[in-house]
């Protein structure tokens, strides 16, 4: 897989979380009860993307020594994910305040969808490994 690829794929993650990040702004802001507006849901996505970027790129390179490993290291990497997620929400449900409920359910409600598009962008590199392997048996 090509480095350009992985570019286009990294971007498409990062397009995903700005808009993600700016509906969810625009929908706590002004249509969900004030309660769960508070400027601290950027930490949220200032969690997520750089954990969602790391992820791909990690899987970029386990695919450069052994692509048929990219399945196992997906798999890692989710739980990795899922395990930095709960450290991440610990402070929060530590110092519980009228805040925490909606928090941890703006959370959550990132997390998912973040992890369908991750999930996406690999199925995509897959592909795109499979296709490379294609062309290259086809014409040695």
């Amino acid at each position: 897989m090509k480095k350009k690829h992985l570019k286009s794929l990294l971007l498409l993650e990062t397009l995903f979380m700005v808009l993600l990040g700016a509906i969810h702004f625009l929908i706590a802001k002004y249509l969900l009860p004030d309660i769960y507006f508070n400027y601290r849901i950027i930490f949220i996505y200032l969690f997520l993307l750089p954990l969602s970027l790391l992820g791909t790129l990690a899987i970029f390179y386990i695919h450069k020594t052994d692509d048929s490993l990219i399945g196992k290291g997906f798999l890692a990497f989710t739980v990795i994910k899922i395990l930095g997620s709960f450290v991440f929400l610990l402070p929060f449900l530590m110092d519980q305040d009228d805040f925490t409920k909606p928090f941890v359910y703006q959370f959550f409600a990132v997390f998912f969808p973040s992890l369908i598009v991750e999930t996406f962008v690999i199925l995509r590199m897959v592909n795109i490994v499979e296709a490379e392997k294609t062309t290259q048996v086809e014409n040695p």
